[in-house]
C-alpha cells in the first residue's frame, strides 16, 4: 500500500510518513492537524511544485552527519593554519566539505522560494504557517545571508568557516531545517496522492460520538471495484461477516485497513465519504501462521493475540480491530466455542470496534442475543453453471458452502473418482 501512494521526493519524506504510519497513537486534535497541512497542500499543488531535488536532500544529510573533524575557529590565527593544512593534506575533505556546503545552501534557498510561493496563494492553514515560521526563524538565527555572501567566491579559509558555523554550531538547528523539509514532502506527497487516486478527505468527528461510517469504500489495487459501506457505532460496535471463499470478505476488510491507516496519518481515503472516531490502534489480523522454530501452532498464536487485544481492551486504549476468519486454526468445535466466547466479550466493550469474519454460520444464533452485533455477509450463487459473486455486502448470514462445487470445478473430483 505505501508504494502504492509513494509520491515522495525525498527519502526523509517518504521515513517521516512511514513513522506516521508506525506510531499511529495521537489524538483527534493531532490527527486534525495532520489533515490540515496535507488538505492545504491539496488546494495548492496546482499551482506551486515542490520541486526540491532528493539527491540534494541527500547530500545535505549526508553533510550534516558526516564525521570530518571541523577546523577549530576559536582563535583566528589557528583557524588560517589549520585551514591552509587540510586543504593541502586532505583535499578529497575540502572536496566533500565544500560541495555539501553548496547543496546546503542550495536546498535552503529552494525551500525559501517554494515557502514564498506558496505563501502568495492565500492565507495557509494555521499549522502549515507556524511550520513556514519555524523553519524562516531558523534560517534568520543560522545568518544564512552572511554564509550566502561569504560563499558567493569563496576561497579554501572560507569553506572551514562555513563549515565550523553550520556542522558545529548550527548542528541542531540545520537537523531540524532537515525535519521540516521532510514534513513539507510528506505533506505534499499524501496531497498528490490523494488528488492522483481521487480520494476524498475524511471527517473527524468528536470523541464522544465513537462512530466509523464510510460510504462506498473500495480496495485502491483494483481496476474495476466494487464498492461497499462500513458503518460501526457506540452500542452497534462489532460486525460479524460471514461468506464463502472468493466472495469479497478479506478485500473488504483490507479495504477497511487502509481506510482507517490513511485516514489517520491525515491523507485521503479510497471511498465516496467517511466519517470517524479517532482509535489508538489498529489491530489487524488476517493469516496466521506457526512458528515451527518456537513450537508455537497457528491456533496458539491466535490465542496470544487474542490475549494481546484483551490487554489492549484493559488499559483503555481505543481499538479498532479486525480479524479475518477467527480461530481457523483449529477443528471446528473448538473454533466455534472460542469464537462465541470471544465475539461476545468482544461485543460488550461499545465504545470498541470490531470486524470479525467467520465460516461458522453456526454461530449466529450464539451472538444474536446481543444488540451490539451486526450480520452481514458475501453472497454467492450458482449462474451458468458456475458461481457468481456480486461482491456487494448484504444483511444478514451466509450459510453457503463452496469448497466441493470449486474442487469439481477445478477438475479435481472427476479425475480422483476416475475407476
Amino acid at each position: 500500500m505505501f508504494q502504492y501512494i509513494d509520491c515522495f521526493v525525498t527519502d526523509s519524506g517518504r521515513d517521516y510518513v512511514k513513522d506516521l504510519i508506525k506510531n499511529g497513537a495521537r489524538s483527534a486534535a493531532q490527527v486534525a492537524e495532520l489533515q490540515s497541512i496535507t488538505g492545504y497542500f491539496y488546494k495548492i499543488q496546482d499551482s506551486v511544485e515542490f520541486s526540491i531535488q532528493g539527491k540534494m536532500v541527500q547530500a545535505f544529510e549526508e553533510y550534516l552527519n558526516s564525521n570530518y573533524t571541523p577546523v577549530d575557529l576559536t582563535t583566528s590565527f589557528n583557524s588560517y593554519l589549520q585551514a591552509f593544512y587540510n586543504r593541502h593534506a586532505y583535499p578529497e575533505k575540502f572536496v566533500f566539505l565544500k560541495s555539501g556546503i553548496t547543496q546546503t545552501l542550495q536546498l535552503v534557498s529552494d525551500v525559501s522560494r517554494y515557502i514564498a510561493a506558496v505563501r502568495q496563494q492565500g492565507e495557509e492553514s494555521e499549522a502549515v504557517g507556524l511550520l513556514f515560521e519555524e523553519f524562516i526563524r531558523i534560517c534568520a538565527a543560522i545568518n544564512f545571508d552572511k554564509i550566502y555572501e561569504k560563499f558567493a567566491s569563496p576561497g579554501f579559509h572560507d569553506v572551514f568557516v562555513a563549515d565550523y558555523l553550520l556542522r558545529i554550531q548550527n548542528r541542531e538547528n540545520l537537523g531540524r531545517l532537515g525535519q521540516i523539509v521532510a514534513i513539507i514532502d510528506g505533506h505534499v506527497a499524501m496531497a498528490a496522492a490523494t488528488r492522483k487516486n481521487s480520494f476524498v478527505f475524511p471527517e473527524i468527528i468528536d470523541q464522544d460520538e465513537r462512530k466509523i461510517e464510510i460510504h462506498d469504500l473500495y480496495h485502491p489495487f483494483l481496476a474495476k471495484p466494487v464498492k461497499n459501506d462500513f458503518s460501526l457505532k457506540k452500542g452497534s460496535n462489532l460486525l460479524f461477516l460471514t461468506g464463502p471463499n472468493m466472495a469479497g470478505k478479506t478485500t473488504y476488510m483490507k479495504s477497511l485497513g487502509i481506510a482507517l491507516i490513511l485516514a489517520h496519518v491525515g491523507m485521503g481515503v479510497p471511498a465516496a465519504a467517511m466519517q470517524f472516531s479517532v482509535v489508538d490502534q489498529l489491530f489487524l489480523q488476517l493469516t496466521v501462521h506457526d512458528d515451527i522454530r518456537q513450537g508455537v501452532s497457528s491456533f496458539y498464536r491466535e490465542i496470544l493475540q487474542i490475549r494481546r487485544i484483551v490487554e489492549l481492551l484493559q488499559s483503555g486504549r481505543r481499538l479498532m480491530v479486525i480479524i479475518d476468519e477467527i480461530f481457523k486454526g483449529t477443528n471446528v468445535t473448538d473454533a466455534l466455542e472460542c469464537s462465541k466466547t470471544v465475539i461476545n466479550g468482544f461485543a460488550r466493550f461499545s465504545e470498541q470496534f470490531f470486524l470479525i469474519s467467520s465460516h461458522l454460520y453456526e454461530l449466529q444464533p450464539h451472538l444474536a442475543g446481543s444488540a451490539n452485533v451486526q450480520f452481514r455477509c458475501f453472497a454467492a450463487k450458482p449462474a451458468a453453471g458456475r458461481l457468481s459473486f456480486s461482491y456487494k455486502l448484504q444483511d444478514g448470514v451466509s450459510d453457503v458452502r463452496i469448497g466441493t462445487r470449486i474442487l469439481a470445478e477445478a477438475g479435481i473430483t472427476s479425475f480422483l473418482n476416475k475407476e
